[in-house]
């Protein structure tokens, strides 16, 4: 069983590669965007919540949201206010590192058909049907549903931009790389999120390529989007209960958290919610 899901696995990664038109490539590009929604709302919040002031271009909303403090200087109360909230999203899709690399691959192509939706956007008009309308709608019921704002799309567009250059755009640090893999070797990035040197730490928006390593107690801050199509070839509950523990405990932007998973895994962790939820009564 084990052998056979990883090389259905295989294939379906190199089918998204081959078919990047396809249906199948459009719903990841719709997680992306979807992830790069819920960043700017989340930077947009901070921004207002704090009173931070800057200039509207987008190379200063960049420099701006990217920037980091160092200790020294985060033990100013305000100082911390400053710093914009770190946002991720994570690839949950194949074990291998191999096949991680292709799963990198594939979202450096379509890298490029995101970034002509968000430029070929009219973020002044919401009723035509497209993508970001269509997710930017979804999103309001979503947070109407606990009564969180959202704010305008026009309001987002420079953040939503900010958010596509810093994910997609802006390198690791010493690297050329701008997609982070992380698993269990030497090779894998590593988050040193209280690094001494800023520069270290990750960047305030990334993509987050893994396997294994995901399931076991890595911290990602801000873990927002999750797109989890993995199998396994036996499914014990406490496995996949560690599995499915992807946000934590986030009430606070509990609205903009989305799971992109297939439907046997949202039924069985749905079942594992429902006897810890039955236990703890």
């Amino acid at each position: 069983i084990e052998d056979k899901l990883i090389e259905i696995e295989r294939l379906h990664i190199k089918n998204l590669i081959d078919n990047i038109d396809s249906v199948s490539a459009e719903i990841y590009i719709e997680a992306c965007i979807n992830f790069l929604l819920s960043t700017a709302i989340l930077w947009f919040r901070h921004q207002r919540q704090h009173q931070i002031h800057m200039d509207q271009t987008l190379d200063s909303y960049v420099q701006y949201i990217s920037k980091r403090n160092s200790r020294a200087k985060l033990k100013a109360a305000s100082s911390k206010e400053e710093e914009f909230p770190y946002s991720a999203m994570m690839i949950n899709m194949a074990y291998y590192t191999g096949m991680q690399l292709e799963i990198k691959r594939f979202f450096e192509l379509i890298r490029t058909k995101i970034k002509r939706i968000i430029l070929n956007h009219d973020f002044g008009e919401t009723s035509s049907d497209n993508i970001i309308n269509y997710l930017y709608k979804k999103q309001i019921e979503k947070s109407n549903f606990i009564d969180k704002y959202v704010p305008g799309i026009h309001e987002l567009e420079l953040y939503i931009k900010t958010a596509f250059n810093i994910t997609f755009e802006k390198n690791i640090y010493e690297t050329q790389e701008t997609i982070y893999i992380l698993n269990s070797t030497d090779e894998g990035n590593t988050l040193k999120y209280e690094a001494i040197d800023v520069n270290v730490r990750p960047k305030v928006a990334s993509l987050m390529i893994g396997g294994l390593l995901l399931g076991r107690g890595l911290t990602i801050q801000n873990l927002i989007v999750s797109v989890f199509l993995r199998s396994q070839a036996s499914t014990m509950s406490d496995t996949s209960l560690q599995m499915c523990r992807w946000f934590g405990h986030k009430r606070k932007i509990i609205d903009l958290i989305t799971v992109y998973s297939q439907k046997h895994s949202l039924s069985l962790f749905q079942e594992i919610s429902q006897c810890d939820k039955y236990l703890r009564e």
